[in-house]
């Protein structure tokens, strides 16, 4: 299953969120001056043996997420993490009001 959520957010704020999924980044993450066509990839382990992929992309007008899950059985955790997500969005847009 994937799904596809944009996120309004500078591509700026995509170094927020690497900082905050820093424990699960797949490859390095995008630095403070990374902007349109920078993403990061993080991966989140569903026990006993699930997982969701998140892949962030800053582009002009903002950043998507595409999340992907590997059976139908991690299904029913992707509206949380819409939630999450829109909890970090918004996190992430007061640190980069605050920067």
């Amino acid at each position: 299953m994937v799904s596809v959520q944009n996120l309004d957010l500078p591509p700026a704020a995509l170094a927020h969120i690497a900082e905050a999924l820093s424990p699960f980044a797949v490859h390095p993450p995008p630095t403070d001056e990374a902007g349109a066509g920078a993403e990061l990839c993080a991966l989140v382990l569903l026990p006993p043996r699930h997982h969701l992929l998140l892949r962030f992309r800053a582009h002009a007008d903002g950043v998507r997420v595409r999340l992907a899950t590997d059976a139908a059985a991690s299904a029913p955790t992707v509206p949380h993490a819409h939630q999450y997500l829109r909890q970090l969005a918004a996190a992430a847009a007061r640190a980069s009001e605050v920067s």
